[in-house]
């Protein structure tokens, strides 16, 4: 063999060796698993209201405070590449299993795989496959957070590294925050059970959390602004992520009631709404589990000092509001995305697990909360993990529906004899308020507006003329040039076009100031 080659091999084996089992293990656990779990969406094309408009590029990144994002999503060009996206998303995905099963010392087998399963069917990570155009670039910053929590709590001055990867994972998509401060939440609880450190210690290690978090959020916001400087654009405002960082002292009491009531409300109530009253059941038994063995590991292990059994106690309460810090972005309404830090509820189950095994031993009451842990967890994913495909199986049905409402606009557009090439051309209001009454009942189910697949109609992501024309024009090959905003804003006040009945009535397309308008849905004020 090649003397050069010999050398590589042998670097590369001490290189993958000098990783551990446990971190092997959760990170090609949570590829299989992910293969297994989102095959469907990987194996078709399927668009959302957002990928319609973002099948060849992404249009917001800069303007939404993403600049890093273009430069990770370029990694997989900037086409929506579902079989390329949705791998590379599982590949950053085991590294960020990897690294926090590492973190939270989770080595045996069983819990690495099931922390595992329980990130990869997460909701969060299936909604952002629903924006497969950028759905590996929000994994890679899911890792940046992970990896940016990582070093500030091993390395002596990883709040430096630490803090220019969070404002990176920022950059890429704000809620990545959300994963940081969970990861850290979880570490934080971990180190006053196990009682090593001094409370000079202690505190060192609290401000190196926090001090990370804010020189994070400081240089992205600098950042974001220096990017915008140097592009000449302005930040959009979407959802209020534009007034991120710009929280006043009256408004905190609300998104701390918002956190804590999400929380709950997330664990209880979604679940249940989308999986039916077995996973709300499964998640209140997790919690009581969850909270034995806070309980217990605070009797048996009580902190070595005062000030670190308050602390514990602080720390337990505030868990909730660590783990749904979305609200404090101030933004108008928390997309299921931004839940990402929710996903550590499984791997506290998993860890205070694991701790109280180790640390008190084969107690009974330990080893049927053991027990109980694992098959709630499991159980939690395994929903998830249905939950993915059932929102696959309605996206899919949304696009069959979409097509086959567009292709038959299509035709009643060439077949009025009101249309030639150098007409402009305009669709006005949204399907799902127009002449059908199945797209006003929404029976795909309980799909959300703050989800990855839109609302629940059949048309819910093609509601407006770019969406109509973009989607005609990429998947039935009619283009159709783009009307200015000021003219459809014109239009949708025009008492013409509100007079016009809806399509698929006689009378839905007309001529109007020179300009074809297809009238979809009712416009305000109807």
């Amino acid at each position: 063999m090649n003397p050069f080659t010999t050398d590589c091999s042998n670097l590369i084996h001490r290189g993958f060796s000098r990783i551990g089992k446990h971190m092997r293990l959760a990170f090609f656990s949570t590829v299989i698993l992910g293969l297994l779990v989102h095959l469907f969406m990987f194996t078709n094309k399927l668009p959302n209201h957002d990928d319609i408009v973002c099948l060849f590029y992404n249009d917001a990144t800069v303007t939404s405070g993403r600049w890093f994002l273009a430069a990770l999503i370029a990694i997989s060009s900037n086409f929506s590449l579902p079989s390329v996206n949705g791998i590379l998303s599982l590949l950053y995905l085991g590294g960020t299993a990897a690294l926090v099963c590492e973190l939270f010392s989770i080595k045996r087998p069983l819990p690495v795989i099931l922390s595992s399963f329980a990130l990869v069917t997460f909701p969060s990570i299936t909604n952002a496959f629903g924006f497969m155009f950028t759905a590996d670039g929000y994994c890679l910053g899911f890792f940046l957070a992970a990896l940016a929590a990582f070093l500030t709590d091993r390395r002596r001055l990883g709040f430096i590294p630490g803090a220019i990867l969070l404002m990176l994972s920022l950059a890429t998509y704000q809620a990545t925050l959300c994963l940081f401060v969970a990861i850290l939440a979880v570490r934080g609880l971990l180190i006053l059970i196990h009682g090593e450190l001094t409370d000079k210690q202690v505190w060192i290690r609290l401000i190196s959390y926090a001090g990370t978090a804010v020189v994070g959020i400081l240089f992205y916001l600098l950042s974001s602004k220096i990017a915008l400087a140097v592009t000449g654009l302005q930040m959009e405002s979407y959802v209020g992520l534009d007034e991120m960082g710009k929280i006043s002292l009256t408004q905190i009491p609300g998104m701390i009631f918002t956190a804590y009531y999400g929380f709950f409300e997330f664990a209880f109530l979604t679940s249940g709404i989308h999986l039916g009253l077995w996973l709300s059941v499964v998640h209140l038994l997790l919690g009581l589990t969850i909270l034995f063995l806070l309980v217990i590991l605070y009797r048996k292990l009580m902190p070595q000092t005062r000030f670190q059994r308050i602390l514990y106690i602080a720390v337990s309460l505030l868990l909730p509001l660590l783990f749904n810090t979305a609200p404090f972005f101030g933004t108008s309404h928390i997309h299921a995305i931004m839940m990402i830090g929710m996903v550590m509820i499984y791997y506290l189950a998993i860890v205070l697990y694991e701790t109280a095994a180790e640390k008190i031993g084969p107690v009974k009451g330990i080893a049927l909360a053991g027990w109980a842990c694992t098959i709630l967890v499991f159980l939690s994913s395994f929903g998830w993990g249905i939950y993915a495909n059932q929102c696959y199986l309605k996206l899919h049905l949304k696009y069959e529906n979409s097509y086959a409402l567009c292709n038959r606009i299509v035709n009643r557009i060439e077949s009025s004899g009101l249309y030639s090439a150098d007409r402009e051309l305009a669709f006005v209001g949204e399907p799902s308020k127009g002449n059908y009454p199945q797209a006003k009942d929404g029976h795909l189910g309980s799909l959300g507006s703050d989800e990855g697949f839109g609302g629940p109609s059949e048309y819910s992501f093609i509601y407006d003329d770019r969406h109509f024309k973009d989607y005609i024009a990429s998947y039935i090959g009619v283009v159709y040039p783009l009307v200015e905003g000021e003219t459809l804003d014109t239009l949708y006040e025009d008492a013409r076009v509100a007079a016009m009945p809806c399509y698929p009535a006689a009378g839905s397309l007309a001529v109007i100031d020179e300009i074809l308008v297809v009238k979809v849905g009712p416009v305000d004020g109807e």
